[in-house]
């Protein structure tokens, strides 16, 4: 079995078309000879490719034009123009003896510059410098035209032409690899979009460094990424994967809250015969499926991170979750849930309020009263909480919980006013440990009060913002047993 050996080195510009040659087109009805010969001298110089033509074409990176007099230079550049495939192709005019009058209209009817003829040192040094200098300028848009802006990875439309460059019989094998970020969708939705962008820039960065110098790797779609494997069979392709998962698995840049998972598709051309649109897709179902599977294990080590971050934010401590789900545990016998409904209700006790990770720190810890625009930002928790949890099977009583914990007795809660017995009963439940945990704590808005005061606070709201016979199993839990309620 061949051994991929990683690349660390390795920059997004491997040897393909777009290392290709830049294609520089000269028109020259005047037939003058002394552009021509120093503009093939300088071509070999740089690795260029020179055409002489009568027309410009799309694929030029430049155009030299070379006229018999301002007239004929208009008309040519009047007619390039008028064509949408080479209105941005910058055109170079030759005047043989420039006027600042000559110059204006040349400018104004399209040209980027004009040159002089190379006649002596002095105008072969002004025509170079003119040169680098439309050069680089094709260079820039021919780079911004094949990557990804934010990752610099390239993109779809360059892979995708690509593909088919390299269906060639010299390329075979060749694998194509389909990879996407798991969640990144709900990573932009809990942590913001700037947590999503660094966490594409960190695998943007770990797939450059662990392909081959020939590989070219891509920015497929919003979350998906390619790589395209000339001469790759699938033990190189499985390789090639097996060191980018180890690198993502080994990441720890500081700047990235949560843990990064990816799931990943190979399909291998090995024959002329097999068109290459269907290994294409052979390598995106593969990915579905591999996404499928890896699915529970990748969102149970998200809600894990978020639960984290969110205690960090919060200055929440462990003991709180600990408190919530023993007390949680406590109420829950005594109405007699079966053992599903526990574990439900404990689940809800310790992750009720992920969806909080959306809200600003300074909002969470505000000392005074919120205004409208924080409490609406508050107010999303539940949701977005929800849809944290969500997509887990075994866990939808709990994300449904989530969703309705801030629910009132008398519909007057968020964020679906429910009322009564609609309410889920683990959310019913959870919001009354909740506020009776929350008053017997203290709080950035308000000193812990004593828990006979919050008994008497939740009999208030019995009835209003509490399920009343719920209320009165909870007074009655806490008389059996007032340790298990204890603050501490």
């Amino acid at each position: 079995m061949p051994v991929v050996k990683p690349n660390p080195k390795r920059t997004n510009h491997p040897v393909t078309s777009q290392s290709e040659p830049l294609t520089v087109a000269l028109i020259n009805p005047a037939g003058n000879t002394l552009l021509p010969d120093y503009i093939r001298q300088y071509a070999s110089e740089r690795a260029l490719t020179v055409t002489q033509t009568t027309d410009i074409p799309s694929d030029a990176a430049l155009c030299l034009l070379c006229a018999q007099d301002l007239k004929q230079s208009l008309n040519l550049l009047g007619a390039s123009k008028d064509k949408t495939v080479t209105r941005s192709i910058p055109v170079l005019v030759t005047l043989a003896q420039p006027d600042h009058e000559a110059i204006r209209q040349l400018l104004e009817a399209g040209a980027w510059d004009y040159l002089p003829l190379p006649a002596d040192e002095l105008s072969r040094l002004e025509l170079k410098v003119k040169l680098d200098h439309a050069l680089e300028l094709a260079r820039c848009r021919r780079d911004q035209a094949q990557t990804d802006p934010l990752t610099g990875l390239y993109n779809r439309s360059f892979l995708e032409t690509n593909l088919h460059r390299l269906d060639t019989e010299r390329q075979l094998p060749l694998s194509i690899v389909v990879g996407d970020i798991d969640g990144l969708s709900l990573i932009n939705d809990t942590l913001g979009p700037v947590q999503g962008d660094r966490a594409l820039l960190a695998v943007s960065d770990l797939m450059r460094s662990c392909c081959r110098h020939e590989d070219l790797v891509g920015r497929w779609s919003g979350d998906a990424f390619m790589i395209l494997l000339p001469q790759a069979d699938q033990d190189i392709a499985e390789q090639v994967v097996a060191r980018i998962q180890e690198a993502i698995g080994n990441h720890t840049a500081q700047d990235l809250m949560i843990p990064l998972s990816m799931s990943w598709g190979i399909a291998v051309k090995t024959d002329m015969d097999q068109p290459v649109n269907d290994i294409l897709r052979q390598a995106s179902e593969d990915m579905q499926l591999n996404k499928l599977l890896a699915h529970r294990s990748w969102r149970y080590n998200l809600i894990r991170a978020l639960n984290q971050i969110l205690t960090e934010k919060s200055g929440e401590t462990s003991s709180h979750v600990q408190r919530m789900a023993r007390i949680a545990l406590r109420v829950g016998k005594m109405i007699s849930l079966d053992k599903h409904e526990l574990d439900s209700l404990c689940l809800l006790a310790i992750l009720h309020d992920i969806g909080k990770v959306i809200v600003p720190d300074h909002i969470l810890n505000k000392p005074g009263p919120l205004n409208d625009a924080e409490w609406k930002q508050v107010r999303r928790h539940p949701e977005i909480g929800c849809r944290i949890i969500s997509g887990i099977s075994e866990l939808e009583p709990v994300a449904l919980g989530i969703l309705n914990h801030h629910e009132h007795w008398n519909g007057q809660g968020y964020p679906q006013g429910l009322s009564g017995e609609s309410i889920p009963l683990i959310a019913r439940l959870v919001s009354i440990i909740d506020a009776y945990d929350a008053m017997t704590h203290d709080r950035p808005y308000h000193r812990a009060m004593t828990p006979q005061e919050a008994l008497t606070e939740l009999k208030r709201c019995a009835g209003s913002q509490f399920d009343p016979d719920l209320i009165t199993k909870f007074i009655q839990a806490w008389h059996e047993n007032p340790r298990d309620f204890s603050p501490v």
